[in-house]
């Protein structure tokens, strides 16, 4: 790795000190990492309590966008092009759930977790057959990996990712993380091949599996490096981030990747969101640290009064006696001799300014956070369903701006997955999750190529819809009232919306039905008239034969 690009990544490790102090607060607090203070850890009596709302808030924060599914639009360059578009958001739509779908964690989820706990999210978007040697000399890895998906979607840890950003974007990235010799092993094993770039991943990997079979616990500085020009891997032998950017800038270490980037952009992407990241008044008001104090204090103190000794007992100055204590009766009864003396001793009250300080200072954490009133709300009284929704809407608009640095960064990962295709010229097939009409039913396969976009024209945009009855009734409640007051608006964009179909499917199965209902009524009138029809003609000859009854009596 050359010397300037390892001073680059350096200075941006010393230039972000200030955020990775913060980010490991956030961690902390949602990790429930909490340390007594000094000297409390020898009294056995101690016991620790470490406040979960931090926690909880992010839980919830994932929790709630649970119910959001991403819906990609592709804007169409005019009426010609909407068929076009379409198949575009279509193959988007089936790569993203299947890049969601690889690995141990849900990338969608992990990267609302990360928007909400550090106002930032990474994510890093990768083409596994660029990597790949030809198909036939795959090994058995690579075929599995290759069979999960073509992309493959990283959400990075932003403690571990330093970069320079410039007016237009990224100017370069680097993902610095502490590995194992054997972690390292096993993420490039699989790009190990024949080729130029195949072969130094080979030689660079035998180094490591050498040093590990000496000490199996030799750890590295795995730093990553992507520009517009260059691409560089590298292992450097330190134990922590900080050691490593003490580091000479020549120091010894091993190569993996050290190449032109011959891709025109980065395969990077990185968000920050407009507001403070959701623990930050939590962490600088100092509330969860106090609130960590006060309630192992309560909790101690009450614990520790419950074995307090009950009774005060006074004996003769030189007598080496205990007290007595009767049990084999009814009543326990203290047993007294000459100068003995026993009194009842009451436990001392525990100040009730702790848990009026304890309750003050939880207080604070929630209304810093916004989150309890949606964790633990419940209804009393009258309450009508419109103020409850208004409510939680209320409470809901909090996490908008995590939510929207979650949609920006898909957007932008979308728009890589475009230039991929673009750069290998490589034709990806995907699968239709949802028939839009009899010539595009649901099954059937469409292949996009470089030919058939132009990453100029594209216009990306993803939005979290939520799935969850009460957003879905103010949906239409809204459209009701725009039709209501006049607005030139059809139903199709919010049945689509709703998540409840194709709106030209649904429209032709109306349509059906509709026309089966008439169908219906038609026969059913049908077979009336002529039940109708064979009534008046039983009544009519039951007349005639009793016409000629009456004939044959005349005569």
């Amino acid at each position: 790795m050359e010397k300037k690009l390892v001073e680059a990544v350096q200075n941006a490790i010393e230039n972000d000190k200030d955020n990775q102090i913060y980010f490991k607060a956030y961690d902390d607090i949602d990790n429930l990492n909490w340390a007594l203070p000094r000297g409390w850890e020898s009294k056995d009596w101690i016991r620790k309590r470490v406040s979960t709302d931090g926690h909880d808030a992010l839980r919830s924060l994932a929790s709630l966008f649970d119910t959001h599914n991403p819906k990609w639009e592709i804007l169409p360059r005019g009426e010609a092009d909407k068929d076009a578009a379409e198949e575009l958001e279509t193959w988007l739509e089936w790569h993203m759930k299947r890049a969601n779908q690889i690995g141990e964690k849900s990338p969608f989820r992990k990267a609302l977790h990360n928007a909400g706990k550090y106002n930032r999210v990474v994510l890093q978007v990768d083409y596994l057959p660029y990597w790949l040697p030809e198909k036939k000399k795959w090994t058995p890895e690579q075929k599995a990996a290759a069979k999960a998906g073509p992309f493959c979607i990283t959400v990075h840890n932003p403690r571990n990712v330093y970069y320079d950003m410039g007016k237009y974007g990224l100017k370069w990235v680097a993902s610095v993380t502490k590995l194992y010799g054997y972690e390292i092993i096993n993420h490039w094993s699989a790009y190990e091949g024949d080729n130029e770039e195949g072969k130094k991943v080979k030689s660079s990997l035998s180094k490591i599996r050498k040093e590990i079979e000496k000490d199996p616990k030799t750890c590295y500085i795995h730093v990553d490096f992507t520009s517009y020009e260059k691409r560089t891997v590298a292992c450097f032998k330190a134990e922590t981030i900080e050691q490593f950017s003490r580091m000479a800038a020549d120091a010894e270490h091993f190569t993996i990747v050290d190449s032109e980037n011959k891709l025109s952009f980065i395969p990077w992407t990185v968000v920050t969101g407009d507001s403070d990241p959701l623990l930050h008044s939590l962490h600088l008001g100092g509330a969860w640290e106090n609130q960590n104090l006060i309630e192992t204090i309560v909790d101690s103190s009450v614990l520790r009064r419950a074995f307090a000794p009950l009774l005060k007992h006074r004996k003769q100055v030189g007598v080496n006696k205990e007290l007595d204590i009767d049990f084999s009766g009814n009543e326990a009864v203290v047993e007294l001799e000459g100068q003995e003396d026993a009194d009842y001793m009451s436990p001392p009250p525990i100040d009730p300014a702790l848990s009026q300080l304890s309750g003050s200072n939880a207080s604070r954490m929630s209304s810093s956070l916004g989150m309890r009133n949606l964790q633990s709300m419940e209804m009393s009284g009258n309450v009508q369903y419109s103020t409850l929704n208004a409510f939680i809407q209320l409470q809901m608009a909090r996490l908008e701006p995590y939510k929207r640095t979650a949609e920006k960064a898909w957007e932008q990962a979308a728009e890589i997955m475009f230039y991929w295709v673009k750069e290998t010229g490589d034709k990806l097939t995907a699968y239709r999750t949802k028939s839009k009409n009899e010539q595009k039913m649901k099954g059937m396969s469409l292949v996009v190529g470089p030919e058939d976009f132009e990453i100029e024209d594209l216009h990306i945009q993803c939005d979290l819809i939520a799935n969850t009855p009460t957003d879905k009734m103010q949906q239409v409640n809204m459209y009701s009232a725009l039709k209501g007051a006049g607005a030139q608006i059809g139903w199709g964009d919010l049945l689509e919306r709703l998540g409840m179909g194709n709106p030209e499917i649904l429209k032709q199965d109306w349509m059906n039905e509709q026309l089966e209902g008439v169908a219906l009524q038609n026969y059913v009138e049908k077979l009336k008239a002529e039940i109708q029809m064979e009534i008046q003609a039983k009544q009519m000859e039951m007349q005639n034969q009793m016409q000629q009854q009456q004939q044959m009596q005349q005569m």
